[in-house]
């Protein structure tokens, strides 16, 4: 991947807050009486805490800048992920999680230089690893879009 000196520093630190706010707003989360033991914070939770886990690796791990980063294209790639998030917010009512999850992974990492093909495998592959560990293992409940009972094998 060919990311500009400072950006992975910059994004990383910018994900730490982001994933803090979440997780702290996911302990607002009223907790159910369906009999889950896990209830339905725990989504929320684990997303939070894995975002601040990997944006941590990614700030320590992040090479020292070779020089200073291009305000302009670092400004610009905040604003696209920070567009991409609230087009995932806007269509996941619509288009339903899967399909959002998938269209937000690939639209970060396109936009942080990775190779399309690259990107689309990869956000295909976690896409698929989020709805086995949380749909199918974690039985967390996602509600069904008008998309997805159209498509049989998600009934």
């Amino acid at each position: 991947m060919k990311a500009l000196p400072g950006i992975d520093r910059i994004v990383a630190l910018m994900c730490i807050l982001i994933g803090a706010g979440y997780l702290a707003a996911s302990f607002s989360i009223t907790q159910g009486s369906f009999g889950d033991p896990l209830g339905p914070r725990i989504f929320p939770q684990i997303l939070g805490a894995l975002l601040i886990l990997l944006s941590i690796v990614t700030l320590v791990q992040a090479p020292a800048a070779a020089g200073p980063a291009t305000p302009g294209r670092a400004l610009l790639a905040i604003a696209i992920c920070g567009a991409l998030v609230a087009g995932f917010i806007l269509l996941m009512p619509l288009l339903g999680y899967p399909l959002t999850s998938f269209l937000l992974l690939a639209g970060f990492l396109v936009t942080l230089r990775e190779p399309l093909l690259r990107a689309i495998l990869t956000a295909a592959g976690l896409t698929l690893l989020f709805h086995v560990v949380f749909a199918m293992l974690l039985g967390t409940y996602f509600p069904e879009t008008w998309l997805e009972g159209m498509v049989p094998w998600t009934r």
